[in-house]
């Protein structure tokens, strides 16, 4: 869950809460009994006293002045820091973190290697139970993680999804938005385009259902098989449909 107000944002998790303030981040909680991996960001809590649990909001001093934006996952978390670029920390198991890795405990926040340095500009992270998400100033969304633990995907480091939005984006759809949930995501986007282009875009993804369409201009018929051919779409039986033989 999340709330904001006055510059801070506030998730928590079960077990685990974080505050953003400033471009520092302040973790406390607990930890799981499943789980033998710090969610906090920091090894250790009150010099050793009592390593499971951290009841006053303690700096993540690694990522100091850094932190853009926070996401808390089942048994991980990660921030994206000012650059745009992915720190992951917690438990690993399924690939959740995007390591590579599938069974590692990383008590300080690690740099994800195929989100950072890479001038991907990340804006939104969004965890599961290894079903992990993150979306891209450009309108890309990155997934990583193991099916076995709730996700639709198998990648030990963050994968950019391809066909899943390719009618979205030929649709002229940019993604503003992502959700990741124990076995399901979602995303919301934003059309740019015109009405004629979108009535345009509907008539080549119906064409089959579409009466005299022989009786259409030319130069529309045209345009509407280099559309199609850009696509990898265009077909004999869609070229009996626009053409007199």
């Amino acid at each position: 869950q999340e709330s904001r107000g006055l510059g801070d944002v506030y998730k928590r998790q079960p077990y685990h809460w974080s505050r953003l303030d400033t471009n520092d981040m302040y973790t406390w909680g607990s930890w799981m009994s499943v789980s033998s991996a710090s969610y906090w960001g920091y090894k250790d809590n009150n010099n050793g006293t009592n390593r499971f649990s951290q009841k006053i909001p303690q700096l993540v001093a690694i990522l100091k002045n850094k932190v853009k934006d926070i996401c808390l996952g089942w048994i991980h978390a990660g921030a994206i820091d000012l650059d745009g670029n992915v720190w992951t920390w917690g438990e690993g198991d399924s690939y959740r973190l995007g390591h590579s890795q599938p069974h590692t405990l990383k008590h300080l926040p690690q740099p994800v290697q195929n989100l950072t340095l890479t001038n991907k500009d990340v804006i939104q992270l969004s965890f599961s139970r290894g079903n992990e998400a993150a979306l891209t100033r450009q309108g890309d969304v990155y997934v990583w993680g193991n099916s076995d633990h709730g996700g639709h995907h198998s990648c030990k480091i963050p994968k950019k999804i391809e066909n899943v939005f390719k009618f979205e984006f030929a649709q002229g759809g940019t993604v503003t938005s992502i959700s990741s949930g124990k076995y399901h995501a979602a995303v919301i986007s934003v059309h740019k385009n015109s009405l004629a282009a979108l009535c345009f875009q509907f008539i080549c993804y119906n064409l089959d259902r579409l009466k005299n369409l022989q009786q259409l201009p030319y130069e529309l018929k045209h345009k509407i098989r280099l559309f199609l051919e850009q696509r990898d779409m265009y077909s004999q039986k869609i070229d009996d449909l626009l053409f007199i033989k």
